[in-house]
């Protein structure tokens, strides 16, 4: 009997010793950013850049990626513009890291007729900043899965969101909100 007792006090102390260590890693990893907490995968995808050329979840592999999403009426949308000014300012900032991109998702408009985006894509004199368009259903399910949110409600999002070399979702940042943009570029930085 006394060996059946020791060995289960022996079984508690190990079983909460590793409760504690493993409480203390998420706890870190949620007060860093990274590690267990993620928001999921990118699903694959193929679109069209600004430059009419095929671009797929292939060409991110192994790069670090921020994203946004931007609505049909972005040239004439107060909101939508502050987002690409604040993506133009950190696709500059970031411009000299090989290692990172942005990518912007142009959302379908409802009439079915894409909106020119020559206003948007003349401001992205780099090349890190691809502006993505094409099959409403391949958008709209691509954002669904990224965001956790319908179109209606997407069309007002003015998140950023950080995606590993794995394709993992690691963040949201709020575009209008200038600590969470610093975040952002702080977290990019443990990423590349």
């Amino acid at each position: 009997m006394r060996n059946y007792n020791k060995d289960s006090i022996i079984w508690v102390l190990v079983i909460s010793f590793l409760g504690f260590i493993g409480t203390s890693l998420i706890k870190r990893d949620v007060e860093k950013g990274f590690g267990a907490v993620t928001f999921g995968s990118v699903p694959s995808f193929e679109l069209i850049d600004q430059l009419g050329n095929t671009f797929s979840k292939d060409d991110l592999s192994n790069r670090v990626w921020v994203g946004s999403f931007i609505s049909p009426d972005c040239e004439s949308n107060n909101q939508c513009q502050k987002l690409v000014n604040m993506m133009t300012s950190l696709s500059h900032e970031l411009e000299a890291n090989p290692n990172v991109d942005f990518i912007s998702l142009r959302l379908p408009p409802e009439d079915k007729r894409l909106l020119p985006i020559n206003q948007i894509s003349s401001s992205n004199e780099n090349n890190n900043w691809k502006i993505l368009h094409g099959n409403a259903e391949i958008l709209n399910s691509l954002a669904s899965a990224i965001t956790q949110k319908r179109i209606p409600n997407l069309i007002q999002e003015m998140r950023f969101f950080l995606v590993d070399q794995n394709g993992i979702i690691r963040g949201y940042y709020h575009s209008d909100n200038l600590d969470e943009v610093k975040q952002l570029v702080k977290d990019i930085n443990k990423l590349v």
